[in-house]
């Protein structure tokens, strides 16, 4: 190792270079993903001796990756079943002016973000949303970046909002199992259950309050109307759809209108069926229960249509409704057995496992019944299958192309409770206690899955395993930044900076808001989260205070991704359809980080103060 020829005192220079290096690499990365990034700075440290073996992979072992695992997992049964789009539809409702829509998109955003990830709630609102901004003649790009802010705000309400809180509070309860004697002397003890869950919502509740309402009084300046970047409908291929109204639905005795099926992106309500005669829509027929509305438009749009609640394919004239898996584009091939026969005839159903949605002819959609359609070659049939289509058909004669469409999955409806009530169970366990975190959170998690609410493989897949390394990774530099004695180099020059500048204890705080804030932005929250600890923990214990509210404004820091889009998912997933451009986001997101910042710092020694009480 090149590490036992070179001096230990040389060890913090090193690790600053190697994390300098890190960052360098992570801002000019084009291909290369943060997890590999994260890897290779923790080899060098390895190569240099800077740590260990042990030291440098027992992050790969610790509790919060588990934790973040099994959490992955109940956000992604909460997508399957359309929990949280259950929650969002009623909520946005037809607000009349930008602040409101604003305010009525933000907060439950920012609420639902408390208890499960970011992403998948903005992958979820993201349709919703460009649906809504349509309808309501409000430019998407001052909604979207409001909505991934909203997400970013509401996960610093509680310890699983966001992986870098989980992250943190982890890290601090493993600290306290072998607490240094100057914390103990000063009358401080490990958090209960109670703070562990929620004590960042003293700090996040007010922040995520007051970011909105700055969010909705400055977006008129700035926030910039802008057209989205992402791919056009002119050009592709229109699909259309016949879907009929589920039983019981709230559509019935509205007009289109009123049942928002009026102005659809990318789709338009071509017609309807009512006791077996069709009737070209328009704005003032009123729907009703056995209705069988015809809609034509591109195919993404379809897609979407799928999987809006109160609507299912009209297939009664085939066999019963459709069932509820994925959508596949199939090509009839010339020498298929099905050339010359009616769909009815053909029992396609039962042969191929599959169920047919609507048939395309030279690129127009055949409006008509689908049963009596005599098949031919080149038609493309529209399919629904459980998957069995796929397994056996792909590779087959009879079709020429067999393609699945992305996405097309309709949600799990009738399980959408069912995962919310297993999220509550979760909120309960970790509020409360009684169970370990870990066990908690993959007993929900097998609790989704034995539950029908998300299935064996798409759990496997929902498993996140760059994030795993890139935390695993970053806790080994943290370690590194530790033994080196980067950690008390650094906190010691931040606490002589702060001496000298007289700003104190909550000037002090300030400082490592900015700190671990600015880490955040360049290396991934949870990156900045594990290296800046030590430092934060060496700081607190060189001005011989409380760890309690460095900790927590060191958790508010490092959550707050706001200045640039690269970094944090959520923000990555708006700059394409908002239209963005990269200074968009420094023009909103550095005044708010600064709002947020001084928030932090002058709540977190409000409620967890510098000395004990008494």
């Amino acid at each position: 190792m090149i590490g036992e020829y070179i001096p230990d005192t040389w060890n913090p220079w090193i690790t600053l270079a190697v994390l300098g290096s890190i960052v360098f690499m992570l801002i000019i990365r084009k291909k290369t993903g943060p997890d590999l990034i994260m890897t290779g700075g923790l080899v060098l440290l390895l190569i240099f001796g800077v740590v260990d073996v042990a030291d440098a992979t027992a992050g790969f072992a610790q509790r919060p990756i588990l934790m973040i695992a099994g959490l992955f997992i109940v956000a992604a049964a909460l997508q399957e079943t359309g929990g949280i789009e259950l929650i969002g539809h009623k909520l946005l409702g037809k607000p009349d002016t930008l602040s409101k829509a604003q305010l009525r998109m933000m907060i439950p955003v920012a609420a639902i973000s408390a208890f499960m990830n970011t992403t998948p709630i903005v992958a979820m609102y993201l349709p919703m949303v460009t649906n809504w901004a349509k309808r309501l003649k409000i430019p998407a790009s001052k909604l979207f970046m409001p909505l991934s802010f909203a997400g970013i705000l509401g996960g610093q309400g509680t310890m699983i909002g966001t992986g870098s809180n989980l992250i943190i509070m982890g890290l601090f309860i493993e600290w306290w199992q072998n607490p240094p004697t100057w914390a103990t002397d000063l009358g401080v003890s490990a958090p209960s259950s109670a703070v562990s869950m929620w004590g960042a919502a003293w700090i996040g509740v007010p922040v995520a309050i007051c970011g909105i309402l700055f969010i909705v009084l400055t977006s008129k300046w700035l926030l910039p109307v802008r057209t989205s970047q992402e791919p056009t409908h002119d050009g592709v291929r229109k699909r259309g759809i016949t879907m009929a109204i589920e039983e019981g639905s709230s559509m019935v005795g509205k007009t289109i209108e009123k049942a928002d099926l009026r102005n659809l992106p990318g789709l338009y309500l071509s017609s309807y069926i009512r006791k077996e005669k069709r009737h070209e829509a328009d704005t003032n027929f009123t729907l009703e229960q056995d209705d069988k509305l015809v809609f034509v438009g591109d195919l993404s749009s379809v897609v979407e249509l799928r999987k809006t609640r109160e609507l299912i394919p009209a297939v009664d004239d085939i066999g019963g409704r459709a069932v509820s898996r994925k959508m596949i584009e199939a090509v009839v091939s010339s020498s298929s057995p099905l050339i010359g026969i009616s769909v009815k005839e053909s029992e396609f159903r039962t042969r191929y496992k599959a169920v047919i949605l609507s048939i395309h002819r030279n690129g127009k959609y055949l409006d008509t019944k689908i049963g009596p359609i005599v098949i031919q070659p080149g038609d493309t049939l529209l399919l629904e299958s459980g998957g069995e289509f796929l397994k056996y058909w792909k590779d087959s004669t009879d079709f020429y192309v067999v393609s699945e469409i992305k996405d097309s999955r309709p949600p799990l409806r009738d399980k959408a409770k069912r995962s919310l009530s297993i999220l509550a169970i979760l909120i309960l366990f970790l509020t409360f206690g009684g169970v370990d975190r870990v066990t908690a959170i993959w007993l929900c998690g097998l609790a989704m899955i034995l539950t029908g609410c998300i299935s064996g493989p798409k759990a496997r897949q929902a498993i996140n395993l760059q994030v795993l390394i890139v935390i695993g990774a970053a806790m080994g530099i943290g370690k590194a930044v530790q033994l080196s004695g980067l950690a008390e180099m650094s906190s010691t020059t931040l606490l002589t900076f702060a001496s000298n500048m007289h700003l104190g204890e909550y000037g002090t705080l300030f400082l490592i808001f900015i700190m671990t804030s600015f880490g955040a932005q360049l290396m991934t929250n949870f990156g900045a989260a594990v290296i800046m600890f030590p430092i934060v923990i060496s700081a607190a214990h060189g001005l011989d205070v409380s760890p309690y509210p460095f900790v927590f404004t060191m958790m508010a820091a490092a959550g707050c991704n706001f200045i640039t889009p690269i970094t944090y998912q959520t923000n990555l997933m708006v700059f394409g359809p908002g239209g963005y451009t990269f200074t968009d986001f420094p023009r909103l997101g550095i005044p708010l980080t600064l709002l947020v910042a001084v928030l932090a710092t002058i709540i977190a020694p409000q409620v967890f103060p510098f000395l004990p009480l008494g």
